[in-house]
């Protein structure tokens, strides 16, 4: 049976206390999801191994109030009103040009004159409010909002958000985004997780995960900024993850290609539709998960967490950097900055993608993100196979899994709609 708790906690948030909510998730196969009020921020996910064994496979803290920490990395977190960067902070809608608050940073590899996920002040900084919760047909969902106030971190018009987070009785974990606002602006928000599917306590485990991103372009960036131009995946290159890589070779890759800036690349997804398809995946061969990541969002983000370095993580766990992977599934951050008039590829860059973050006064943006979790029982059989006959055999297995997943579906749509006869 599914199930939803909601406990209460106190932070100290800007010197006050503050009443806050832990949110745990647990559907009927006793998968697990919790999620905190404060940065709507998801902190844990327990999902079983081949051995049975439940794996927490999220990086984060132990206590509520170690996510108000100054070293938060982003864990869990909802970010926003744009997640990435924007240049110099300055950005234009139709009518007119608006700046926004620069993100200080001290940290390596970090662009200081950017607004980097919505500013220093964002979402991942608020403390949302339980909206609504519900356990029924074998899921356990939250909803959380926020009210982000006109020239909030320098962003017109008042926004109104909600993130929903759903555990499904097929092991899927979704999460939702809605605004609207009061005036035209921009929104594009996404989900901080970081990911180590050997669980959050293996780090060394995480150089052996197969990264998978189902896209044949990529967008070049300078010090995490567009360049403005959109490339084509060389088969074989750094960029490729076409066929899946392992982390640990396409991190290094990144690292050598872009000394200075080797956070990861931004894909161009496959769709342009808005619905919800498959654009990522995750697997670890020592505990047999896989993650797929689906989404509507056109670029796909990836984090190799290159300067991660986090003490005092969950049971006292160091986490250093390479030991977890961010896919972010977000909008063209960039592509609504004011760029130089000397410049003609991001302007152009920016005329063709810009209105794709733009969100104009009355309108509703939506964001759907789907995590679904598989379980490769037979993974130990098939470790020590040929790297091609591994992946024809995990590949086999995935449309198996769809295959069976899209006829039960079927078969509960027709039942419910009075379709289907039981033999």
């Amino acid at each position: 049976m599914s199930s939803v708790e909601l406990k209460e906690v106190v932070l100290q948030l800007n010197g006050n206390e503050e009443n806050a909510s832990e949110i745990i998730l647990e559907n009927e196969n006793g998968m697990r999801a919790v999620i905190l009020s404060y940065g709507a921020a998801l902190c844990e996910v327990q999902v079983e191994n081949v051995a049975g064994k439940k794996l927490d496979v999220t990086l984060g803290f132990d206590k509520p109030e170690d996510y108000t920490r100054q070293d938060n990395p982003f864990f869990g977190s909802t970010v926003g009103r744009v997640a990435g960067r924007i240049q110099n902070g300055r950005f234009r809608i139709p009518g007119r040009s608006e700046e926004v608050i620069l993100s200080p940073c001290d940290a390596p590899f970090i662009n200081k004159t950017a607004n980097l996920h919505g500013g220093p002040d964002g979402f991942n900084k608020r403390n949302w409010t339980v909206s609504g919760h519900s356990a029924d047909n074998g899921s356990a969902a939250v909803a959380l909002a926020l009210t982000s106030p006109n020239l909030d971190q320098g962003f017109p018009g008042q926004l109104t958000a909600t993130v929903t987070y759903t555990l499904t009785p097929e092991n899927d974990l979704e999460i939702c985004f809605d605004a609207n606002s009061t005036e035209d602006t921009v929104c594009s928000m996404t989900n901080h997780a970081y990911w180590n599917l050997a669980g959050h306590d293996k780090p060394e485990s995480m150089k052996d995960h197969e990264v998978k991103i189902f896209s044949t372009k990529y967008l070049p960036t300078k010090a995490g900024i567009y360049t403005g131009e959109v490339r084509d995946v060389l088969k074989g290159s750094v960029h490729d993850l076409t066929e899946g890589k392992r982390f640990e070779e396409a991190a290094q890759g990144m690292l050598k290609e872009d000394p200075e800036f080797p956070h990861g690349d931004a894909y161009i997804a496959q769709h342009t539709d808005k619905v919800c398809r498959p654009v990522a995946s995750l697997f670890s061969p020592s505990s047999g998960i896989q993650m797929t990541v689906s989404t509507t969002e056109p670029v796909i983000q990836t984090y190799y967490a290159s300067i991660l370095d986090v003490k005092d993580g969950k049971g006292k766990m160091d986490y250093p950097p390479y030991s977890a992977m961010c896919i972010e599934p977000q909008g063209y951050a960039d592509s609504v900055s004011d760029p130089l008039p000397s410049d003609p590829v991001r302007a152009a860059f920016c005329e063709k993608f810009g209105h794709t973050l733009l969100l104009k006064k009355g309108e509703a943006y939506k964001h759907k993100t789907v995590w679904p979790f598989l379980f490769i029982f037979l993974i130990f059989l098939f470790f020590f196979m040929e790297r091609e006959k591994k992946k024809n055999f995990l590949s086999g297995i995935l449309v198996c899994y769809s295959r069976t997943k899209q006829s039960l579906t079927e078969i509960k749509n027709k039942k419910e709609g009075g379709g289907y006869s039981a033999p």
